[in-house]
C-alpha cells in the first residue's frame, strides 16, 4: 500500500525531467518529511527479498503510472479552456 502512494515523488521527477518545472522548497520539504514518515512506518519490516520483489515492482510501477497520469491531467487542464 505504501509504494503506490509514492506517486508525488514521480510527479516531481517527471515535472522536472519532462517539463523543466521545479517544485517549491516547501513542497520538497513536505515530500522529504513524508518519505521520512514512510521510513519510520516501515522500520525493521523494510527488506528486499525475492519473495516480495514482484509485488514491490508492481507497487513502484503503479506509483510511476499514477504520477504520469497526474502530470498529463495537469498539462491538459492548462492547455484547454476549461
Amino acid at each position: 500500500t505504501v509504494l503506490p502512494n509514492l506517486a508525488p515523488v514521480f510527479v516531481v521527477i517527471g515535472a522536472w525531467a519532462v517539463f523543466g518545472e521545479r517544485a517549491s522548497r516547501k513542497f520538497i520539504a513536505g515530500l522529504l518529511l513524508a518519505l521520512g514518515g514512510v521510513a519510520i512506518l516501515l522500520g525493521k519490516s523494510f527488506e528486499l527479498s525475492r519473495d516480495n520483489f514482484l509485488g514491490d515492482v508492481a507497487g513502484v510501477t503503479t506509483a510511476a503510472f499514477y504520477g504520469t497520469y497526474l502530470l498529463a491531467v495537469s498539462r491538459a487542464r492548462r492547455t484547454t479552456g476549461r
